[in-house]
């Protein structure tokens, strides 16, 4: 595994993309990637896909960017006192109270956060992704993610072609469901690390 080194200021992409490709020396890794985070990886693969040997998305935001309804349901939505769905509605309350009214992550996302720049189609993906859904996620609309994902494998089928996404799908997982299932950390972790990695950008040497 590779770590950033200490900043005293957060990266801009071009910084971060240098510094990976600095950190991995030509191998390529493996990158996870939840919510919001999955903006990011985007970004970072479509700008430097030679670092990718495997990617694994998390209740990503990155494939639905065009659709109102997750910037809506992030910055604005505001879940209803007793709406009948719980934990659903306790979750996306926690969610708006500690991390969306935080100060520098409201300034983030009105100011600096250029919402075509993370988006990515998976059929730019330069290597093989798992995606993971929850079923309960008040972020970015899961069935309409399932949806695209699934309308691009049919695709990829009926060209002849092998799809670049695979869908994992839990129905009672609410927004970041992966983080309290450690079982399922570790088995999509060694799945990711197990499988042959065949990178569809510029390859390299693999890096575990």
């Amino acid at each position: 595994s590779v770590r950033l080194s200490p900043c005293d200021r957060p990266l801009q992409l071009p910084e971060l993309v240098v510094s990976l490709r600095g950190m991995l020396c030509g191998a390529r890794a493996a990158f996870l990637a939840n919510s919001v985070g999955s903006g990011l990886l985007g970004a970072v693969l479509e700008r430097a896909p030679e670092l990718a040997g495997a990617a694994v998305f998390s209740d990503p935001i990155c494939f639905e960017l065009s659709s109102g309804d997750v910037l809506h349901n992030f910055l604005y939505a505001e879940p209803p006192c007793c709406g009948g769905r719980w934990p659903r509605d306790y979750v996306h309350a926690v969610q708006r109270a500690m991390v969306v009214l935080e100060p520098s992550v409201q300034f983030c996302f009105r100011r600096t956060f250029w919402w075509t720049h993370n988006y990515i189609h998976p059929a730019d993906l330069p290597c093989d992704a798992l995606v993971v859904l929850g079923g309960c996620d008040t972020v970015a609309d899961p069935h309409d993610v399932r949806q695209a994902l699934e309308a691009y494998q049919r695709g990829c089928v009926e060209r002849g072609e092998t799809p670049r996404v695979r869908l994992e799908w839990h129905e009672g997982w609410l927004h970041g469901g992966l983080h309290s299932d450690e079982a399922a950390q570790r088995r999509i972790i060694r799945d990711v690390l197990t499988r042959p990695w065949e990178a569809h950008g510029e390859g390299g040497q693999r890096e575990a």
